[in-house]
């Protein structure tokens, strides 16, 4: 006499990757909603690119600019730091930058192999960002790998994830018009600016529900040969994706 519901599980979303079996336990998918936490990025030529964070503007609410600084642009020049990807591109490391040049700027830190492999994250982004006083941080997408996966999480500080390798070039290719170099590459002025808006704010349009990508798909299998079962899993699905218990606008600013 009592209900029990179960997860479908968390392996999507590839078929047959469900795992609640049971006939008599309802096995329940993960959906979003039509709550978006939206967020852009404001470039000096007036472009607007959207992306994904869930924080506060830089400085200003959108109408300051501030300087727009490629973290590879920014090492200290006789650091003795790895020449590594999470050194270079991924902003994990305070010790590697150049304080004179970070700070007050909005910096591109870029979505590569130690985001693949687990080893570098966005804590450590945001980590370096309040030691160094960034105004902002923007997270690229990387060509090489393709466009990544980006889920609002509360930032302590402005930052906005671009997942889509197109609209990361589109950055990339202003920040480069607007940048002057020398013989060597080395920068010789920082003439891009940028702002970032408010991403706090949830905008309730568009399609809903939708099964989540990470929620595990159908059809039950009944042995290790893959033959499909004659029940149907899951049964129901309900929001599973970006649902909060609680959340407080002003935890994090």
């Amino acid at each position: 006499g009592v209900f029990v519901a179960q997860a479908a599980g968390n392996s999507g979303p590839l078929s047959s990757t469900v795992v609640s079996f049971s006939p008599w336990s309802v096995g329940v998918a993960a959906c979003n909603t039509d709550r978006r936490y939206l967020a852009s990025i404001i470039l000096g030529n007036g472009t607007m690119v959207d992306g994904v964070g869930l924080s506060g503007p830089t400085f200003g609410n959108g109408t300051v600019y501030h300087k727009l600084v490629l973290a590879k642009d920014a090492l200290k020049t006789n650091g003795t730091f790895p020449r590594t990807s999470e050194y270079i591109e991924e902003c994990q490391h305070p010790e590697a930058f150049d304080p004179t040049k970070v700070f007050g700027s909005v910096i591109i830190c870029n979505f590569s192999e130690g985001f693949l492999n687990d080893t570098s994250t966005l804590s450590n982004i945001i980590d370096t960002a309040k030691a160094l006083k960034f105004e902002g941080f923007i997270l690229t997408a990387n060509p090489s790998y393709g466009d990544y996966i980006a889920e609002p999480i509360p930032f302590a500080i402005s930052g906005i994830l671009i997942p889509s390798v197109a609209d990361s070039e589109v950055i990339m290719q202003y920040y480069e018009k607007r940048t002057k170099r020398d013989e060597k590459g080395t920068v010789t002025e920082f003439g891009a600016w940028a702002s970032t808006g408010e991403g706090r704010v949830a905008s309730f349009k568009g399609r809903s529900p939708v099964v989540s990508r990470f929620s595990s798909r159908g059809p039950d299998i009944i042995d290790a040969n893959r033959s499909l079962a004659d029940v149907l899993k899951p049964d129901i699905l309900a929001p599973g994706h970006q649902i909060w218990g609680a959340w407080s606008p002003i935890s994090a600013k």
